[in-house]
């Protein structure tokens, strides 16, 4: 089972930003990874009226799109399914599995926070954080006495999360 990470702060906080910098530091390192992206809002990665589309609004229970390059699969989520049991199913091969979003899951979180974005850091701070990264220098008091990252500090978040796996 691959642990899983959690990468929480405010919208426009740079989850994505930092996850497209430190996926590739982490696997040229060697663990391979996956991503979740949380998204408490709903989403369709189809296209009204696409055949997958049609199918999957007729009542299939999944609907898989393959070509020699890629995969998608679409399937009715289960609200009482753990976060856990998805990311073993999906992620089985992988060493970790980095979340973006998730700060209501159980999960090690590592908390993002851009200074001219947001006025403070998620108050209260997660359950479960176990890092801070931010822009500008922050005190101990604020991170919770937890490891201190800058944004531009791609391997000592990697390094981080090597060391928790």
């Amino acid at each position: 089972m691959p642990k899983l990470i959690a990468l929480v702060g405010p919208s426009n906080s740079g989850k994505t930003t930092l996850l497209e910098k430190l996926i590739p530091a982490l696997q040229a390192k060697g663990p391979r990874v996956g991503v979740v992206k949380n998204d408490a809002h709903g989403f369709s990665i189809d296209k009204p009226g696409k055949d997958t589309d049609r199918l999957f609004k007729c009542g299939a229970a999944g609907v898989l799109i393959h070509s020699p390059e890629e995969l998608a699969f679409r399937r009715v989520s289960d609200p009482s399914q753990p976060l856990e049991e998805i990311a073993a199913h999906f992620f089985g091969d992988c060493d970790v599995v980095l979340i973006e979003g998730g700060k209501h899951t159980d999960f090690a979180k590592i908390e993002l926070w851009h200074s001219a974005r947001h006025e403070a850091p998620l108050d209260p701070s997660p359950p479960g954080r176990v890092a801070f990264v931010s822009d500008v220098p922050v005190d101990e008091e604020t991170a919770g006495g937890l490891p201190r990252f800058s944004w531009d500090d791609v391997d000592g978040i990697r390094d981080f999360v090597i060391g928790l796996l």
